[in-house]
């Protein structure tokens, strides 16, 4: 059994730094021309003022980032062995496995994350919270082999493999969980099986792409810039999502330049876990556009990936969709609810709060180790 090792995560690249810079001095340059067009008061000494804190603002953002990729030199890497590999996925699991699991869940992240989100911090982890309670958790990452141009089918018969692998391999009762298109893996892998798994988890997982508010559109490969390239770098991924809240995430940059001491590791693995995209090939990704938001495939057909949503194979689904979401909202993952016939979870947090947020053992993790209990009585 080999030992998997990774660097964990990545840093904010220098375009991101750079697209963040100006949009705050296009945010200053707004309110400046905005206090320009006032009649009366000390305009002078408002305009002076205005761009003090501007460049206040901007100090502390540099100086946030600056203490965030300081912080990753001291993160320890997680130690998981390697279970089963294939060219377009691998399966691990922590070290110290249980003797005599409760249950097993196989977690499934998005084709663009690691599966790191499922086990981020040692104070604070959804697979160590359910290892405590008698849930193994493994832990499928994707890969893309050298030379070929990967579709979505490819992924969707990896996830299946990877979960026959772990029928074959696990004496307990087998369960898949997946986060976000993660959770359309999960649901095209556990498809593909002569019978239904004893249980499905998914997190903020898509449905409706009608709803989402991702700025995707398949015009973004028709420039020569896509074209001239195999792979979507880290940054081109990332930068939708940075568009979305380019506020809130210069924010908590800012506070963090505000502040003094080690950094708080949890905060360190989320970032890094959030710039750590896996680079993927230009055409399978304007394949996920294209299927996913352009024609709204799943929601049309009620199809996930080639492969019909089955109700009697996911009978038994714990569904969370956070109310505050801004990547999957709510509405966008509900009509999978209603399909499935499954009353989702619904907590007060956004997309990957239901990971790292402080109250989600509570509101979300304490109920889905009840479920799982009870779907193994």
């Amino acid at each position: 059994m080999k030992r998997v090792s990774k660097a964990h995560g990545g840093t904010l690249h220098p375009f991101l730094i750079q697209l963040h810079t100006q949009h705050m001095a296009s945010s200053a340059l707004a309110a400046w021309a905005s206090l320009a067009r006032l009649n009366g008061g000390s305009y002078k000494d408002q305009s002076t003022n205005l761009m003090a804190q501007a460049a206040q603002r901007a100090q502390d953002f540099y100086k946030g980032v600056a203490r965030f990729h300081e912080a990753l030199k001291t993160l320890e890497t997680p130690k998981r062995s390697l279970l089963w590999e294939a060219p377009f996925a691998r399966l691990s699991a922590q070290e110290n496995r249980l003797a005599t699991p409760m249950a097993t869940c196989v977690w499934m992240p998005s084709l663009l994350n690691t599966s790191h989100i499922f086990d981020l911090d040692a104070r604070h982890s959804l697979a160590s919270f359910l290892k405590a309670r008698g849930v193994e958790s493994l832990f499928v990452d994707w890969r893309a082999p050298l030379g070929k141009s990967p579709a979505l089918l490819d992924y969707a018969d990896a996830a299946a493999k990877a979960l026959r692998f772990a029928q074959e391999n696990t004496r307990s009762p087998l369960f898949v969980g997946g986060f976000c298109m993660g959770g359309l893996l999960a649901l095209a892998g556990a498809g593909q099986l002569k019978s239904p798994l004893a249980g499905t988890v998914l997190f903020a997982t898509p449905w409706d792409f009608q709803r989402c508010t991702l700025p995707l559109s398949t015009r973004f490969f028709e420039n020569p810039f896509t074209q001239r390239r195999d792979l979507a770098p880290s940054w081109a991924l990332q930068l939708p999502f940075h568009l979305l809240e380019p506020r809130a995430i210069q924010r908590k940059y800012q506070e963090l330049g505000k502040g003094s001491g080690p950094v708080d590791p949890l905060f360190a693995r989320l970032e890094a876990w959030l710039c750590d995209l896996r680079p993927l090939q230009w055409d399978l990704l304007k394949e996920c556009v294209d299927t996913f938001y352009t024609r709204n495939t799943l929601f049309s057909t009620n199809q996930v990936l080639g492969t019909p949503l089955r109700k009697d194979f996911f009978q038994n689904t714990f569904m969370v969709a956070p109310t505050l979401d801004r990547i999957v909202p709510s509405a966008c993952t509900l009509p999978l609810a209603s399909y499935l016939g499954t009353p989702p979870l619904t907590p007060t947090m956004g997309h990957v709060g239901t990971f790292a947020s402080k109250r989600a053992p509570s509101l979300i993790w304490e109920p889905l180790a009840a479920w799982f209990q009870k779907s193994t009585l």
